[in-house]
């Protein structure tokens, strides 16, 4: 069996990010490690608590 897939969300519209990531959050096997407007910041994110 194979673990969750880990998706991190970029997206700079608030209202699509917050849409997407409760989308995802019902999926069974899916984990949303995290979201952001700009790569730059969730990169930096992921790194600091990854």
């Amino acid at each position: 069996m194979m673990g969750d897939i880990r998706v991190a969300i970029i997206e700079d519209h608030s209202l699509t990010r917050i849409g997407m990531r409760s989308s995802l959050n019902e999926q069974e096997g899916i984990e949303v490690v995290g979201d952001e407007a700009e790569m730059l910041n969730l990169d930096t994110k992921l790194y600091i608590f990854g």
